[in-house]
């Protein structure tokens, strides 16, 4: 995507690196204020609480895993977050919950006052993420700059990005058509 916006095919959209600490990762969603947040990496539920295992670009490269570990309380306290629209934590175990503990997805969305998350039940392949990503990415861009569009002065507009769902669940669903029905695979 960097080489897409770099082309100026998608105007307003920023990528970066992750930085190389928790803290810096919190700093930057508190200067920079994303009105879409995607964490694309690990993700762990164990001793009470969430928690996002990011790579840096030189322990992606190298294959190592990532150092970088955001609690989920950490996460949902990031006054930078107060302003998303939404959150899609594209990592395994984001969407579950386990006995006394609240789902990651679940916990953004009621404590850090975020309007939607997305998060995943279960481990996702990296295939399986990129046609996810693949699917919704170009739906929420569409609805975005729909709404960007409005005349100046216009009455402030409510957005509903909930109908852009659809095109990934029906990409994944195609995608393991195959599977049989009683799997919990797609």
């Amino acid at each position: 995507i960097s080489d897409e916006i770099a082309k100026g095919q998608h105007p307003g959209i920023t990528v970066e690196p992750i930085p190389p600490s928790d803290v810096e990762v919190e700093q930057r969603l508190n200067d920079w204020s994303p009105h879409v947040v995607h964490f694309y990496c690990h993700g762990i539920v164990a001793l009470g609480t969430g928690t996002l295992e990011l790579a840096t670009i030189n322990e992606q490269a190298l294959g190592k895993p990532g150092s970088v570990l955001i609690n989920v309380d950490t996460l949902v306290n990031a006054e930078g977050l107060r302003d998303s629209w939404l959150v899609v934590l594209n990592c395994c175990q984001g969407g579950q919950s386990v006995e006394q503990l609240h789902s990651m997805a679940y916990s953004v969305v009621a404590k850090g006052g975020v309007p939607a998350a997305i998060g995943m039940l279960e481990p996702v392949t990296a295939d399986d993420a990129n046609a996810f990503c693949g699917s919704i990415y170009p739906e929420i861009f569409r609805t975005l700059r729909a709404a960007s569009q409005l005349p100046p002065g216009a009455a402030p507009l409510l957005l509903n990005l909930s109908a852009t769902i659809g095109a990934p669940r029906r990409t994944l669903y195609t995608r393991h058509a195959a599977v049989p029905a009683n799997s919990s695979r797609w």
